[in-house]
């Protein structure tokens, strides 16, 4: 059984999961999803996620009433930790309760070399932490409380947030004025949409390539448009940057400039992943409703002719991961969300079996005043 440690959004973290693994969770705690997944094949996909922070294998339960749920859990951890040459370790909670003090104390005598570090208590540690544990050859264990059963859970792999970091902030070309698509959800559109080494993907509203960037990192070669000649020069740059910066040895893509309604596309295009233009920058909600309504008015007609060309360039089964707009805007009660409705013909398209429960797919941030739906459609 393994256990994924979701991200900052929950559900996108999952739509993720269940879309690259082809398999629904058997559980989940808040921001903890439990997959019936072999290891293995976990080991080798975890760097290509980007809504994960961190994975880990559970090595057993104890009910939650047991009399002796301290000692037991002892003894999941005695039994881990006697192999380990380093017996550093630390703890996340999870819905779990300990007496800290005494948990250590008891651990130490019954184990000998075993040191505790870290904080015990929640709120639990940041990734950070986690990837500083393990690079030094210490060990993350997290108590996770599911129903009536607390899972005892040993971290396998952290996401390395430094790659991120860099690829975010040191790339040449950025523009924060217009809002750029972050690099992990980037991926994760990517991941969703089921895009293969085998095929090709189309962002025909390219920009400053971030998609083509995170395909560039997958293997995945891109046809990447954009009606702008100064977004496909930007776009370059930062293709060129990465093959510089070392970050991938090469990267199949074209970046040519060409408007949605004209762009040249051949049927090897497998999979189409995109951000719209979601309207003119703003730095401030909407004074009402009825103002968000108006601005979705001006660009939905762009999203029409995603829609229906995207119907003509792919086959059934290939997928469209796209990015809807959702407007702030001062309501009586505070702010609100406009969320816009999109036109898309259920006779030609429909939304993935494995997501369909999970409910709309929400990238936003406190200060957001300009937020991201995350469209996931299949042709039929």
């Amino acid at each position: 059984m393994i256990a994924f440690f979701l991200g900052t959004h929950p559900e996108l973290s999952l739509a993720e999961l269940r879309l690259v693994f082809e398999t629904r969770e058997t559980l989940r705690y808040l921001s903890v999803a439990l997959f019936d997944l072999d290891e293995e094949v976990v080991s080798k996909r975890f760097t290509a996620l980007g809504g994960v922070p961190r994975y880990g294998s559970v090595l057993g339960t104890i009910p939650r009433h047991d009399d002796e749920i301290e000692r037991k859990i002892q003894e999941v951890l005695i039994t881990d930790l006697k192999e380990e040459s380093r017996r550093e370790y630390v703890i996340s909670l999870y819905g779990v309760k300990l007496d800290k003090r005494s948990f250590h104390h008891d651990l130490k005598d019954l184990l000998s070399g075993v040191k505790y570090d870290g904080k015990f208590d929640e709120p639990q540690h940041a990734p950070a932490t986690s990837a500083h544990v393990l690079a030094r050859g210490g060990h993350e264990y997290s108590l996770v409380m599911i129903e009536n059963l607390v899972y005892v859970i040993k971290t396998k792999q952290v996401q390395d947030a430094k790659f991120w970091s860099i690829i975010d902030a040191e790339r040449p070309e950025r523009d924060m004025k217009i809002g750029m698509l972050p690099a992990k959800l980037a991926r994760m559109m990517i991941n969703m949409s089921g895009a293969e080494m085998g095929g090709k993907l189309w962002d025909p509203f390219v920009g400053l390539g971030t998609v083509a960037m995170q395909a560039a990192f997958l293997g995945i070669p891109v046809h990447g448009t954009d009606k702008a000649q100064q977004s496909i020069e930007k776009s370059r740059q930062n293709m060129q940057w990465l093959i510089k910066k070392g970050l991938v040895a090469q990267a199949k893509h074209t970046l040519l400039q060409e408007p949605i309604e004209r762009a040249r596309v051949d049927r090897s295009i497998s999979a189409i992943v995109t951000e719209p233009f979601l309207g003119k920058p703003r730095f401030k909600p909407f004074a009402s409703g009825v103002l968000a309504q108006r601005e979705w008015k001006q660009i939905n007609r762009l999203y029409g002719s995603l829609l229906q060309i995207a119907a003509k360039t792919l086959s059934s089964g290939d997928r469209l991961v796209m990015v809807k707009p959702l407007f702030s805007f001062v309501a009586r009660n505070g702010r609100e969300w406009y969320n816009p409705p999109l036109a898309a013909s259920p006779s030609v398209w429909r939304i993935p079996e494995l997501i369909q429960d999970i409910g709309p797919l929400i990238w936003t941030h406190r200060d957001s005043v300009v937020g991201r739906q995350i469209m996931i459609l299949e042709k039929r």
